[in-house]
């Protein structure tokens, strides 16, 4: 089930070409279905707005607003008393009474228990645990607003009461009553596993390799044992995929490949390994210039790469190779350094007869990204190379 909140869309829809089956028929389901057919939205931006404004004198909304960046940015409690011209103090008294009247204002709209059951569902399917970045995504898809976001945070934070924070490191979210006291054992047994792994894996080669191990069998009993539900069946590679989200000693890359969360792999520091992951998802020889704009559309961190960094990374690693003007390739690969005279020497010299120029040319385009004037022009050096009477090339030092 995918969830998509928003002006955009016109509310919540459900995905049922990629919903599992539940033995339990979805509640959330049928009250939205009715929600929707009496023309409702739910959005949690205006759900918010909507019990402020009823709730709230005018004073407390300001506060409100203003210190959970509800429709503003955000403002310290100095800012917002220097604003209002009283104390610190009395800020926060507003503000805590503000949020005490709108924890008792809630019962009255059934919007509020609608966004509790969509929450619900979501962290249900994950396990009853969510990385907060994640969770965003599967309430409002990929693309959301910070208003929206941070109207979500506030309702999970303040008015929800079936979701609570989770206590990770990273920022995450549970539902009140899931067995996430498992994580840790998970966390443990996966990262164990991961360092077997030469290079990073998807999650499907992860929890396929995870789902031969006895050890990973027992803990799903265990998660089975501990689940409120007893009748519900369980997306074990999506439950995994929730816990290790949260995790500190495995992560994923951002082309979703997962490994030992300190590995150069998976979160690279340095700008060779960025240029070194880029070549390796791409699987063919790029220019530095588009090497520098994939490094940034992917994010790897918040450091901007520049192209003449790159480019200087790209000569300096011995990892890369220059095949074509401003084209570099992984030597892993095979490709070989040096010039196109130097490339067509090392092709002649292993091979055990002369070859033709077209032999030459089919050889010299798989190392290098060159235009086959160029391959001709080399062969045109009588230092380098003798043309032989029946037309075939050979290095003057095999003669």
């Amino acid at each position: 089930m995918v969830l998509y909140v928003g002006t955009e869309r016109s509310g919540i829809f459900m995905d049922s070409a990629t919903a599992k089956p539940n033995k339990r028929e979805s509640i959330l389901g049928k009250v939205l279905d009715s929600k929707r057919a009496e023309g409702h939205v739910l959005n949690p931006t205006e759900i918010i707005d909507m019990i402020i404004n009823h709730a709230l004198e005018q004073r407390e909304r300001e506060i409100v607003r203003q210190r959970h960046g509800l429709g503003q940015a955000s403002m310290t409690l100095d800012a917002i008393g220097r604003r209002l011209g009283i104390t610190r103090e009395r800020v926060r008294q507003i503000a805590k009474q503000a949020l005490s009247k709108l924890g008792k204002a809630k019962r009255v709209f059934d919007e509020i228990h609608l966004l509790d059951l969509a929450l619900k569902e979501i962290l249900e399917k994950s396990g009853g645990l969510k990385e907060e970045t994640s969770l965003m995504k599967d309430f409002f898809g990929d693309k959301y607003t910070d208003e929206q976001r941070l109207s979500l945070l506030f309702f999970i934070k303040y008015l929800s009461e079936l979701v609570s924070k989770a206590s990770f490191k990273k920022p995450g979210w549970q539902l009140i009553g899931a067995p996430v006291d498992l994580h840790k054992a998970l966390e443990d047994m996966v990262h164990e596993h991961v360092q077997k792994f030469e290079s990073p894996q998807s999650i499907e080669v992860l929890h396929e390799a995870l789902s031969s191990e006895e050890a990973y069998l027992a803990w799903r009993e265990k998660f089975i044992e501990a689940w409120p539900h007893k009748d519900t069946e369980h997306d074990w590679l999506h439950i995994v995929r929730s816990y290790l989200q949260l995790s500190d000693k495995v992560d994923s890359n951002p082309f979703d490949e997962w490994g030992v969360a300190s590995s150069a792999m998976i979160k690279p520091r340095r700008m060779g390994d960025k240029i070194y992951l880029v070549l390796k998802r791409h699987k063919e020889p790029l220019h530095f210039n588009k090497i520098t704009e994939l490094i940034n559309d992917y994010g790897f961190d918040k450091r901007v790469a520049y192209r003449p960094t790159v480019h200087n990374e790209l000569i300096l690693d011995p990892r890369f190779v220059l095949v074509g003007r401003g084209i570099y390739a992984l030597k892993e690969w095979g490709y070989s350094e040096g010039t196109v005279s130097d490339v067509i020497k090392q092709i002649l010299s292993s091979s055990d007869q002369p070859m033709t120029r077209e032999e030459i040319i089919e050889s010299v385009l798989q190392e290098r990204v060159v235009k086959e004037g160029t391959i001709l022009l080399a062969l045109t050096n009588k230092k380098n190379f003798r043309r032989l009477p029946d037309g075939r090339y050979t290095c003057f030092n095999l003669i």
